[in-house]
This record gives structure tokens, C-alpha cells and sequence, in this order.
């Protein structure tokens, strides 16, 4: 809706103009009308019309005047003129003023109208230029940005016009804050690509229209999960900095229900420091790792993480990889689970920086892979063809995004270690694993067993340890014992039941050799396992 005023000097005329057609019809609304060129030129910064139709013969300054003065002040408002029988003369001024009609009193609705829809038709194509060159100028400033953020050089007369588009002295600051979406990973799996487009545009849109109201400069897209925000910076304004952060969040939360983390780099005076801002933002994000998503990270307040003296080595704080790598290849899935809980466990109390996680997490893969080649097992198997898995280190946001994939890559590894053990066992042995597996719950022997497979005992026991790493009273113990642990975490069954299904006749047998294995006797097992 275009905005309009009508100026003359007789109020029925200004009445009746405005009964004389439906004006929000032909796209119009009447904002003010003025008796005179000087009540009118007064009002216009309040007005801000679109549209003038004006009376020339006025008195204290009339029509022609008060369009000459428009003209300097406002060009581009759509100009008619109305005039009286026999003062037409006034007609070639008018035009060489640049009005778009000259109308005759008295006017009619036919006249009126086919001006209006003239004028209405000239404004949308005014709108639609503008339209147009704003939309250029965000490109270039938007393309000029990305090549600033990226560390890519920028001639001085580019420099110049970006801070001539954005309206910045020379001597300001700058500095980056990104937006990033905190489940994008899920969004891409949930999502079409026109559903990921409209979810950047709402926190793009939100983000520029708060960020406007408070005097910041621009936003772009950063990449394909976060938007950048170039900042004035003013040291006095901290509190405003927090506030346009707090209120982007909530906003985007209330009305859209996107959560977004924000890292915001160091203010910067040069225009080529803008890349620096810009990394430090991305390594304040990277603290969603230790502080979770929804935040909002401040380089300057993490930048003393990053000195050596203040971090933490893995010598300070022991983490216990090489404990989780035994249980790997010891293909223990409960103890596996316990350390790598007491791992991450480790990770939250004990590590300051994202770089020591992810450094920590790539150590602990490295070391599933050394594992598998041990056993002469493909690695690709487990990690991918190029050791892809590497990657879910630094994509993961997360400690416990972090924490579910690396628990899958240590289960994958487990079972195919028990693959290639399985495979590389002689047919005999398989046949003696396989019994006990059977029938561990029965009275079984070494004796009964060699009797199985034909094998003298003594042999069968040596053979037995050199393949498995341990003799056969050992396995067929902790065999039972891993039956019972999973029994108690499971089933509702007595303790005394539960012993004899793991193939144990005497009570006090299985107290014994359950304490032996776990340190604790089954029935204070079951009260911490469900406490």
C-alpha cells in the first residue's frame, strides 16, 4: 500500500478528492492533506508519501514552489498537479518539474482514477528497481564478506565499497558471530533440501531483522549449516551484545523451534582481520563439545585454554585407552561398556579444551585399527575404504554424539575381532569352544570334553591355553560368571536359581567364584546394578 496526501487550499476539495474513488482499492492510503506547499513541506519527513496531489495556486508558498522544493528533498515521490479552467499556462511548468499529470478542476472519477493507476504503475516499477539494486548490493556484499571471512585478499577500492555499503568509518571495529544449527546432522536425514533452504533462510531472516534493530552490519551464509554476522564493535556495548544473542536464540526457538549455538570471535580494526574473527568464532563453537549445544561461546573468555600451560596433558589427567583397547581384543563387552563410560567420564572432569577430546577420541580409534592389523583383519572393514570413520571426531558436536559413535566403532571392532579369532581357530578347537559354549551350564570337564573330540586331556589343556590365553578352568569360570552378571541385570530369579542355571551345585561355590571375578557377591551386584 502506497502512501498519499492530498494538498489544497479548500477542504471540500480535499473531502471530496478522497470520497471520489476507493483509494485502498487502486492500491493507495491517505497518510495527510496540508492547505498549503509550507504546511506540507513540514509534514513530509512524517508523511514520507509516495504520492502527491497538489493544487498550484495556494497561498504562503504555492503548488510549484512546493514541488520544486520536493523535488530536491524527495525525487522520487510520484507527483499530479490539479489546476482551474484558464490556468493551464502553469501546465508546461509543471512538467519540466518533472510531474507524472496534470489534471483539471473539476475532477472526475474517471480522471482520477486512470491517474492513479498511472501513478501506482510507476511506483512498482520504482519498487521493483530498488528491489533489484538491493538485492545486488547484499550479493556483492555478501560475496565480498565470504572472501573477507575466508582470508581471501580484497582490493583496496573493493574494501572501500564494502565499507561504503555498510556505512563504516575506517577506524571501526569489526568482529564475527556464527550461527550454527545444533541439529543439522538430523535435519539432513529428516529433512529436503527446500525444507534445509527455508530453515537457513528463517535464521538468517530472524538474525537480520534483530540484528538491524540494534545497528549491526550484515549477515551471510558461512556454510551450509551456519550463518555469519558481521558486528560493530564497541566495547561499551557488551551488555548489547549478550542481549542480541539472547533474543536471536529465543526468538529462533519461540517461533521456528531451531536451536543454534554462537561463537563469537575477537573485534578486529582491519578489514582483513575479519578472517581471524571469523576462525576464532568457529574454535568458540568447537566448546559445544564440553559445555553443550545452545550456548553462546566467547573466544576471549576461552582463549586462555588454548595456552599450554593452562591445558591439560593426557600425562596430568591419564585416560584409559589402552585399558579399553585390552578389553577390545579381550572381547569383554561388559568391561568394554565400564571403561569406555569411565573414558568420557575422564573427558568431562578432566579435559579443558575441544582439541584435547577430539586428540584423546582419534588416539582411541588409532588404536582400534593398530588392533585389527594385529590380527591382519581389513581395517576398511570397521573405519571405511579411506578411514573415513577418522572424520566422526571433528563432525560430532557433541560429547554425547561423540560418545555413541565411538561405543558403536568399539563394538563393530569387538565382534569382528571374535570374527578373526573364530576363523583363525583350528577346526578342533572351534569344535572344543563351541561345546563349552553349549554346555557350560552342565557338570563339564577337560576330561569329558577330550573324550568329545578325541584328544588326550593333557594335550587338549595345552592347546586350549595357547589358543585362547587362558586354561579351560578359567574360561568355563568366567563364561559362567559373564552368564550369571547378565542373569542378574535381566531376570527376577533367586540368586540360588541363578547359580544353578550357570552350572553351579553349591551355593557357596558361586558366592566364591563371583566374588573372585568382579570383586563384589552377586547380591550386592544386583543392588548396584539397579541403583
Amino acid at each position: 500500500m502506497y502512501r498519499a496526501i492530498i494538498v489544497d487550499d479548500e477542504a471540500d476539495v480535499r473531502e471530496g478528492l478522497q470520497l471520489l474513488v476507493n483509494w485502498q482499492e487502486r492500491g493507495f492510503r491517505i497518510v495527510g492533506e496540508a492547505a498549503n506547499g509550507a504546511e506540507a513541506l513540514a509534514y513530509m519527513p512524517i508523511w514520507r508519501p509516495d504520492f502527491v496531489i497538489t493544487d498550484i495556486r495556494m497561498p504562503v508558498l504555492d503548488g510549484l514552489e512546493y514541488i520544486r522544493k520536493v523535488r530536491r528533498q524527495f525525487p522520487e515521490i510520484a507527483v499530479v498537479v490539479m489546476s482551474a479552467y484558464g490556468e493551464f499556462h502553469y501546465a508546461q511548468e509543471a512538467i519540466q518539474l518533472g510531474v507524472l499529470d496534470f489534471l483539471l478542476k473539476p475532477l472526475t472519477r474517471q480522471s482520477l482514477a486512470q491517474c492513479m493507476d498511472k501513478a501506482k504503475a510507476l511506483l512498482d516499477e520504482r519498487d521493483q528497481l530498488r528491489g533489484r539494486e538491493r538485492a545486488e548490493r547484499q550479493f556483492i556484499q555478501e560475496k565480498w564478506l565470504q572472501e573477507l571471512c575466508r582470508g581471501k585478499l580484497v582490493k583496496p577500492d573493493e574494501l572501500k565499497l564494502i565499507g561504503d555499503m555498510l556505512h563504516c568509518e575506517d577506524d571501526e571495529c569489526f568482529q564475527v558471530l556464527l550461527l550454527e544449527m545444533d541439529d543439522y546432522e538430523r535435519y539432513v536425514a529428516e529433512c529436503s533440501e527446500s525444507e534445509l533452504d527455508l530453515k537457513r533462510f528463517m535464521i538468517r531472516n530472524i538474525a537480520a531483522e534483530i540484528g538491524c534493530k540494534r545497528g549491526w552490519l550484515q549477515t551471510y551464509e558461512d556454510s551450509q549449516e551456519r550463518i555469519g554476522m558481521l558486528l560493530r564493535h564497541d566495547p561499551r556495548k557488551r551488555p548489547e551484545l549478550e542481549a542480541l544473542c539472547s533474543e536471536i536464540r529465543d526468538s529462533l526457538r519461540r517461533f521456528v523451534k531451531i536451536s543454534v549455538s554462537i561463537g563469537i570471535g575477537k573485534p578486529y580494526r582491519s578489514w582483513q582481520s575479519i578472517r581471524q574473527s571469523r576462525h576464532e568464532a568457529l574454535q568458540a563453537l568447537e566448546y559445544m563439545l564440553l559445555e553443550g549445544k545452545g550456548g553462546v561461546f566467547h573466544y576471549g573468555q576461552l582463549e586462555r585454554y588454548y595456552h599450554s600451560g593452562d591445558r591439560p596433558s593426557a600425562e596430568q589427567a591419564p585416560f584409559n585407552i589402552d585399558t579399553i583397547i585390552r578389553s577390545l581384543d579381550d572381547t569383554d563387552p561388559v568391561r568394554l561398556n565400564r571403561e569406555l563410560d569411565l573414558f568420557f567420564e575422564k573427558i568431562r572432569t578432566g579435559a579443558k579444551t575441544p582439541e584435547l577430546v577430539r586428540g584423546l577420541c582419534l588416539e582411541l580409534i588409532m588404536g582400534m585399527v593398530r588392533l585389527v592389523r594385529e590380527y591382519d583383519g581389513d581395517v576398511s572393514q570397521i573405519f571405511g575404504e579411506r578411514l573415513q570413520e577418522y572424520e566422526t571426531v571433528f563432525v560430532k558436536r557433541s560429547l554425547d554424539a561423540l560418545r555413541q559413535r565411538i561405543g558403536e566403532l568399539s563394538r563393530r571392532t569387538a565382534q569382528y575381532l571374535s570374527e578373526l579369532r573364530a576363523a583363525r581357530l583350528p577346526d578342533v578347537m572351534q569344535e572344543v569352544k563351541a561345546f563349552i559354549d553349549e554346555h557350560y551350564s552342565d557338570d563339564i570337564s577337560l576330561k569329558m570334553i577330550s573324550a568329545h573330540v578325541y584328544k588326550n586331556p593333557a594335550y587338549l589343556g595345552q592347546l586350549f591355553k595357547a589358543t585362547f590365553g587362558e586354561s579351560f578352568s578359567q574360561y568355563v569360570t568366567r563364561l559362567r560368571i559373564e552368564k550369571a552378571k547378565e542373569l542378574l541385570r535381566k531376570d527376577q530369579l533367586r540368586v540360588y536359581e541363578i547359580a544353578e542355571k550357570v552350572g553351579y551345585v553349591t551355593l557357596d561355590t558361586f558366592y566364591q567364584r563371583f566374588k573372585q571375578m568382579t570383586g563384589m557377591n552377586p547380591t550386592e551386584y544386583k543392588h548396584k546394578i539397579s541403583s
